[in-house]
């Protein structure tokens, strides 16, 4: 960092800009520098700057005909094999020697006339090339001894870098001691660290040579990975890459200081593409640079929407994974062919079934999976029992975004929530946040080793697809007192989609969390897209007391969702209707799913502004709608499908955002194409 005195004269803050300019300008050429390095070893050593004792000295003499080349040396380099987080003292010294060897002998001997490049403190810190911004060395061709020095002290700091070494014999000598600097003669090292001598750069790289794809290469990936080396002349301070259908290429996708790079958008299958790499530096760019080409293979992905059913053939799906060996065979599906495995506790070679999909997408958003899938007893089968799940038998359901290097689980099927049938189950899982990926699906489904669990396992009808529907779509919800004094809780749905069940709570005050279930058993959902009504009644009431209900809708992978709540007053004086009590609530919206107009349903406890907001699914506003001074009451608001500038809202799902006074509620719901 520079500082300028302010009180300076004109001319002499002038003198002192144009010196701060001068040096930046100076250390800019070492940013382009041209490279040498010596050694290609990895043996991995503590050698130059061992912090294990309080002091290290270490010389190291590397050839003319290694070097081959001449000029001012800006920077040093060695490379950190496992780093070190401690700070310690160093120096750097080098001169020209006419010795081809080095013999034995003491620091100062080894010092004396040698030219200091570096005193301060260094951290190697990280892994890789650690570079030191030395003073600049006029190198003039003879043989070259870098002499280094760790002062840390003491008896060192516990931990020290090591260095990538390359086996040399009398090309190196060490010594180390702790407290005091050592005088005594050095020892022998019959190794050396890999160095890197940078020199500014005088001329432009030459062409690059060509790594992978190989020119003319076929059936390669449409996520290419493109690589190169880098040849003789400059060193490259950077790369450019030119990649298109057109040959020469023009067209730059990649400006780089790597030796490699991976388009970041799928090319287009069974198509030739030509590339081409300019290598530059501060001189210039390369000249003379080789065009070359490769066909890719076919697009091993699968579009949205998909689906793969096993009727076709026994074989396993081309670009499915089959893990475990699991068949296809008739009686196995959901009507015909279908996937299955058998399962057996005391088998430790059956404890697992899996297999994943071939790759799918891009993902549209409100994607969702869908799958039949039963648990069925070996036994008779296919015209036996169903299985009963236990503790431990279990079905996850996870995803790749990487072909298939790592999975992680989305839904688990297990004996919470697992519906116990001979006939096959269809869950419908959202793939929330994969929106734009290509991902492979998998299924693990497995019992615990010594368990007496014997079953199949059966697939079928795997589909991904956008059409994604709202678990449920509630469109009453209200309760009555009946003759014998009992509250009956009633509600209607228009449609279900992966859903459970469904849970009843109540509290004597309108706070869900002093709520208590009162339903023993959940009450299974029908999910179908037809309308269904439900009915349960409480029958633990007592007289002249207000109720608050709640419905609790449970989906497939757990999660839920509160409606409500109504209110009942079971009253001794008149028990044939409930005491009305109104709450602000925001009802329903329906119909759900809409093309293109819905109603929202809410009722409001006393008089009050209303707000509704309208949000996509990126949560931009896309609607407002303001009623001023509404009365207390029930009220229908219908939504035309239109946005703030009239136009036609896309299909997809919507939050919508209601507050009256200081209550603030949201509904999502989803318009169909």
């Amino acid at each position: 960092m520079f500082c300028l005195d302010a009180k300076v004269k004109k001319g002499g803050y002038m003198k002192k800009l144009w010196l701060i300019v001068i040096l930046l300008m100076v250390l800019s050429l070492n940013l382009f520098a041209d490279d040498v390095i010596i050694g290609t070893g990895e043996i991995a050593h503590p050698f130059l700057f061992s912090s294990n004792s309080g002091y290290t000295r270490s010389a190291i003499l590397y050839t003319a005909s290694e070097i081959d080349k001449t000029g001012e040396i800006t920077h040093l380099s060695w490379y950190v094999d496992s780093s070190c987080g401690v700070m310690m003292p160093i120096k750097i010294y080098a001169k020209m020697v006419t010795d081809e060897s080095l013999i034995p002998t003491n620091w100062a001997t080894l010092t004396n006339g040698a030219t200091l490049l570096y005193d301060d403190d260094y951290i190697f810190s990280s892994t890789g090339w650690a570079t030191i911004d030395i003073t600049n060395f006029n190198y003039t061709g003879n043989n070259l001894l870098i002499l280094c020095e760790q002062n840390y002290g003491g008896d060192g700091a516990g931990c020290s870098p090591s260095f990538r070494c390359s086996s040399a014999s009398e090309k190196g000598l060490f010594v180390t001691s702790n407290d005091t600097p050592p005088t005594f003669t050095m020892t022998e090292f019959p190794m050396r660290p890999n160095i890197k001598l940078s020199f500014p750069n005088t001329i432009a790289p030459n062409a690059a040579i060509i790594g992978a794809p190989v020119n003319h290469d076929v059936d390669v990936s449409i996520f290419p990975t493109l690589s190169w080396s880098s040849s003789t002349g400059g060193t490259p301070s950077g790369y450019k890459i030119y990649l298109e259908t057109v040959n020469p290429p023009t067209t730059l996708i990649a400006d780089i200081g790597d030796l490699s790079y991976a388009p970041t958008t799928a090319l287009v299958g069974e198509t030739v593409y030509f590339w081409k790499v300019v290598p530059y530096n501060n001189i210039g760019e390369a000249t003379n640079c080789p065009v070359w080409s490769f066909t890719t293979g076919v697009d091993p992905r699968h579009p949205v929407p998909f689906m793969q059913d096993f009727n076709a053939s026994t074989a396993f799906p081309t670009d499915w994974v089959n893990y475990t060996d699991m068949s296809i065979a008739a009686n196995h599906g959901n009507g015909g062919k279908g996937l299955y495995q058998n399962i057996h506790g005391m088998s430790p070679v059956n404890l697992v079934a899996s297999f994943a999909t071939c790759q799918i997408g891009p993902l549209p958003e409100a994607s969702v999976i869908k799958f039949d899938y039963r648990f069925m007893a070996k036994l008779n089968y296919p015209d036996g029992e169903f299985y009963t799940l236990a503790e431990g038998d279990k079905m996850d359901v996870q995803i790749s975004t990487n072909d298939g290097q790592t999975y992680e689980t989305i839904y688990t099927i297990d004996m919470n929530n697992h519906i116990n049938s001979t006939q096959f189950a269809t869950p419908s899982i959202p793939l929330l946040g994969y929106e734009g990926q290509v991902v492979r699906i998998k299924f693990v489904t497995s019992t615990l080793e010594t368990t007496h669990s014997d079953f199949f396992i059966d697939f079928d009808n795997i589909s991904v697809s956008n059409n994604a529907t709202l678990p449920v779509e509630l469109s009453a919800f209200n309760t009555a007192i009946l003759a014998n004094n009992t509250v009956s809780i009633n509600w209607t749905t228009q449609s279900e989609n992966n859903l459970l069940g469904y849970h009843i709570l109540r509290s004597n005050d309108d706070q869900v969390n002093n709520s208590m279930r009162i339903t023993d058993d959940m009450l299974h959902a029908t999910n179908t897209s037809t309308v269904s009504n439900y009915s349960y009644n409480d029958q633990d009431v007592v007289f002249d007391t207000t109720y608050y209900y709640w419905l609790q809708s449970v989906e497939m992978n757990g999660t839920y969702e509160m409606h409500g709540p109504i209110i009942a007053t079971v009253n001794q004086a008149g028990y044939d209707l409930p005491d009305l009590i109104l709450e602000t609530a925001f009802n329903s919206i329906y119909p759900n799913p809409f093309n293109p107009t819905t109603t929202l349903s809410f009722s409001l406890a006393e008089k009050s502004d209303v707000n509704i907001k309208i949000f996509n699914v990126k949560g931009q506003l896309v609607k407002e709608i303001n009623e001023r001074a509404l009365n207390e009451g029930m009220h229908n608001i219908t939504w035309n499908g239109k946005d703030s500038y009239n136009q036609d809202c896309a299909s997809g799902i919507y939050l919508f955002r209601l507050q009256a006074g200081k209550t603030v509620m949201m509904k999502k719901g989803m318009r169909d194409l």
